[in-house]
């Protein structure tokens, strides 16, 4: 039987469009913590520089994903302070995450009239992060912080999918 195998890589920014995650803080100074926590962030996946269809569409199109991460990281507190008490600040700050799955689903247009979905559940992968943002001190227990954020990957995500193809036998 004859078989046909294609390897396509695929280079993705994962643009951030919304987050919200937990963690403890431990202060080693004054205005210097050391952070871990998990996120649960929803996010576009850009395909870079897309192989295109002879008419000239996107071969994949990735839909958005949702994607949970651990991370480990620092924070340091500049020494500006403002509203009542000093209670809010600015930080900078430098992460280690490690994501361990991401999955979504991906449109494959072969052409431009066949399409295919497939899902994609790629493998764990780490990324370093610079951040800055302002925290706000709610109570003596509890710390809001409203970050900014780029995230480099330092290891890819992989998956190897079979797809479908209308009209051709699987087994050819």
């Amino acid at each position: 039987a004859l078989r046909i195998f294609i390897e396509v890589r695929l280079k993705t920014e994962m643009i951030g469009r919304f987050g919200l995650g937990g963690g403890y803080q431990h202060f080693v100074r004054d205005d210097l913590a050391l952070v871990v926590g998990l996120e649960g962030r929803f996010t576009k996946p850009v395909v870079i520089d897309s192989p295109q269809t002879k008419g000239g569409q996107d071969l994949f199109v990735p839909d958005d994903v949702l994607q949970f991460q651990a991370k480990i990281g620092g924070r340091w507190w500049l020494s500006v302070r403002w509203a009542k008490g000093g209670r809010l600040r600015p930080f900078v700050g430098l992460d280690l995450n490690y994501i361990p799955t991401t999955d979504f689903d991906v449109l494959a247009r072969l052409n431009d009239f066949i399409e295919i979905p497939f899902a994609f559940s790629g493998s764990a992968y780490w990324t370093v992060g610079l951040g800055f943002g302002l925290s706000y001190q709610w109570s003596d227990e509890v710390v809001v912080h409203l970050t900014a954020f780029h995230e480099t990957a330092l290891s890819e995500s992989r998956d190897f999918t079979f797809l479908a193809i209308p009209g051709v036998d699987p087994e050819f």
